[in-house]
């Protein structure tokens, strides 16, 4: 029995100091759990509203052109070229040897179709090979 009581004695100390200490330091403890805010909004759609906000999501819709260049082209066309950056609308393109240059130009047209529909909406309006 005496070590029952001990242990009690013990766990009281603990429990006191915990409470001293949080009134020390300013500690908000919470009895119940906070409640829940019924209109949250994921990080995606608040970013979305921010950067419209910014007149930055018409340059981010942009850029997606650039970054699903390899899935639009296909891979044989994707490991002769690279997406560099696209400003204003014209795609700028390199790529590894001069005969490439010369068949992308016969299909800038098509590219240029098959990534505004991939992106939903007309993004890219020229192609410049570098």
């Amino acid at each position: 029995m005496k070590k029952d009581t001990s242990k009690s004695l013990f766990r009281f100390s603990k429990e006191e100091k915990q409470e001293k200490t949080k009134k020390r330091y300013g500690y908000i403890t919470w009895e119940k759990e906070a409640p829940r805010i019924s209109n949250t909004r994921t990080i995606g759609s608040t970013f979305s509203k921010l950067f419209q906000h910014m007149g930055m999501s018409e340059r981010i819709v942009e850029q997606q052109a650039v970054i699903i260049w390899p899935e639009v082209v296909g891979k044989h066309i994707a490991n002769a070229s690279e997406a560099i950056s696209i400003k204003d609308g014209i795609l700028t393109i390199s790529v590894k040897n001069p005969s490439w240059k010369t068949e992308l130009k016969y299909m800038k047209k098509d590219i240029c179709k098959k990534l505004n529909k991939t992106l939903g909406r007309l993004v890219v309006s020229d192609i410049k090979i570098k």
